[in-house]
């Protein structure tokens, strides 16, 4: 209580400190814990329960074997007689302590250098387009950052979306892939962009015929 270290004046400040007995070899080692502080009002017999950081799950190692809160309870209100915190110039602090056990399991997540843009840019050039009645409509397949990729557009917006459905044109990237990698249930992060051309030269009744999409794709 009250480390010297603490940045909490005017407050009491309360810490969880591993013993310094506890013996692990090399040092190697780390312990998940989450914990609530408690102070008691022992003239209603209750306590006032501080979870730390909501109740966030903290790691400690060899070179941080405590953590706490500065500020716990001001000063004014530990010493105030009718909270009943400090009774005959004694007090009663708890902790109540859970150590969380490692599950095992991590995710790796691969940092690539971002492909030149000149390499994933595609452009889809779609004649008569007022004349598509299909729902959707695919673009060859590119390839960018590594992997196969189709643009695909619904003219008359997309049937699973009722809002966008006969009312927007709806706009994709699609990952193009075998079973295996989706069924092995991994991430692909990619950034990406799509444009559609406005033609400010061409007729009002072409433009309305023949749209033109480009797409970036980087792999991050």
């Amino acid at each position: 209580m009250n480390p010297k270290n603490a940045t909490g004046t005017g407050h009491i400040s309360l810490y969880l400190a591993l013993d310094e007995s506890t013996y692990f070899p090399n040092n190697s080692w780390e312990v998940y814990v989450n914990f609530t502080f408690f102070v008691q009002d022992r003239i209603k017999n209750e306590y006032l329960a501080i979870r730390y950081d909501d109740g966030a799950v903290i790691r400690l190692h060899s070179m941080k074997r405590e953590c706490g809160i500065d500020k716990l309870i001001p000063l004014q209100a530990f010493k105030e007689p009718s909270n009943g915190y400090l009774v005959d110039d004694s007090c009663v602090f708890g902790a109540e302590i859970f150590v969380i056990k490692p599950t095992g399991k991590g995710e790796a997540v691969s940092i690539v250098k971002v492909p030149a843009q000149a390499g994933n840019i595609l452009r889809w050039k779609i004649a008569n387009f007022s004349n598509l009645r299909d729902p959707e409509y695919c673009s060859s397949e590119f390839n960018a950052g590594g992997r196969e990729w189709r643009i695909v557009i619904c003219p008359m917006g997309d049937d699973k979306d009722d809002k966008a459905k006969g009312n927007y044109l709806s706009f994709y990237v699609r990952l193009q892939g075998s079973d295996d990698f989706f069924q092995s249930k991994r991430k692909l992060f990619a950034e990406y962009k799509m444009r559609v051309l406005d033609h400010p030269r061409i007729r009002i009744d072409e433009q309305r015929s023949e749209l033109n999409f480009f797409i970036y794709i980087f792999i991050l």
